[in-house]
């Protein structure tokens, strides 16, 4: 689940290739992420640890735990791929953070119309204080929440995005744990909203 021409994405298929790897043991990657949104292409994130370490040495690498969050339907075979297939999904440098994102009732990795101001919900629960929570319109951060404890909530009506389709999603950075030398940080797949007017 990765794009092979991270240049322009021509490679791409959505259907087969929903989700690009956002972070994994070097770090994250959110320039090629911003990259494919910006040029209209729908991709949602995973994350991974899948780079092993070299023969008698040691990991070099930043975030070695680096993990996916979904939300499905079920713990079944069937639900997970469903989950991935639609983008329900977000990941994280290797802390268990809980993360739920939400506009008018649709969730991550949704596309939909609207022709009013998008409301937005954040859940986030932390395995330490969460520092802030960011949510990214177009590239662009239009909302800063910080010191926001262990579990917290945002909510977030957007009454200065223009008509046409914007791209959201949320970026939640925690304070390290103990023994860390790295921020925990989780990151959402995008929703999609066709402001109609």
């Amino acid at each position: 689940m990765c794009i092979r021409d991270r240049g322009n994405g021509k490679d791409w298929n959505g259907k087969y290739e929903p989700l690009m790897e956002v972070v994994q043991t070097r770090g994250f990657a959110f320039g090629v992420m911003e990259s494919l949104l910006s040029s209209g292409i729908k991709i949602g994130v995973v994350g991974g640890c899948d780079h092993s370490r070299p023969p008698g040495g040691v990991m070099p690498w930043k975030y070695p735990n680096a993990l996916t969050g979904l939300w499905a339907k079920a713990v079944s075979r069937e639900e997970i791929f469903a989950a991935m297939q639609q983008r329900r999904s977000y990941a994280t440098s290797g802390k268990k953070i809980g993360l739920i994102f939400q506009m008018d009732d649709h969730l991550m990795g949704e596309e939909y119309d609207t022709d009013g101001s998008p409301n937005l919900h954040i859940e986030a629960k932390g395995t330490t204080e969460i520092e802030k929570i960011e949510v990214i319109r177009d590239g662009e951060v239009i909302l800063l929440q910080t010191d926001c404890g262990q579990h917290a909530l945002a909510n977030y009506k957007d009454e200065t995005a223009k008509p046409g389709e914007h791209y959201y999603y949320v970026v939640i950075t925690q304070r390290e744990e103990a023994g860390d030398n790295y921020k925990g940080i989780a990151v959402t797949s995008p929703i999609w909203v066709n402001k109609l007017a």
